[in-house]
Formats: C-alpha cells, structure tokens, sequence
C-alpha cells in the first residue's frame, strides 16, 4: 500500500522579462510529498521517504490557469521519482 501526503508546494521565479525585471517570464513549480510504502500482508512499512516534482510554465495573463494545466506534468515527474524510490530502493 502506497500512502503519501503532499508537504510542500512552490513556485519560484525562473526567468524574467528582460524589459521589467520584476516581471516573471516562467515559473519552476515543485510539489514535495512524504510518503510511506506498507506490506499489505504484515502492514509492516517497508519505505518512508520523501519525493520532489517539478515543471516549469510559461506566465500568462492566467497564472492559476497554467498552474492548473501544468499539474499533470507535474504529477507525472513526482509519479516517476515514486515509484523509482520504490522499486530501485535499497530497503
């Protein structure tokens, strides 16, 4: 059983427009999640790690609208780190 909390999330500054530099061109977004990989038999943890995902978009007149089409990129990479920490872990 795979169990995760999301425990962080950010999005910084990535480049900026190079006529106002206070004007954020793109941003890095990066979700952190805690998460813990259980026997289903024993119920026994087997891992406790963290991961970290990121991706990058583009700043537009709609940011919450770019967050929200960036968020499946965004749970892919987190997805692949997962399952990398799960099945390549050394517990």
């Amino acid at each position: 059983i795979l169990d995760g909390t999301i425990t962080e999330f950010n999005r910084s500054g990535l480049s900026f427009d190079p006529r106002d530099i206070l004007t954020v061109r793109d941003y890095e977004l990066v979700v952190t999640v805690g998460f813990t990989a259980t026997e289903r038999a024993t119920g026994k943890i087997i891992l406790a790690s963290t991961a970290s995902g990121r991706t990058t978009i583009r700043s537009g007149a709609d940011l919450p609208s770019a967050e929200r089409q960036a968020a499946p990129l965004l749970a892919e990479d987190l997805a692949r780190k997962i399952t990398s920490a799960v099945v390549d872990g050394a517990w």
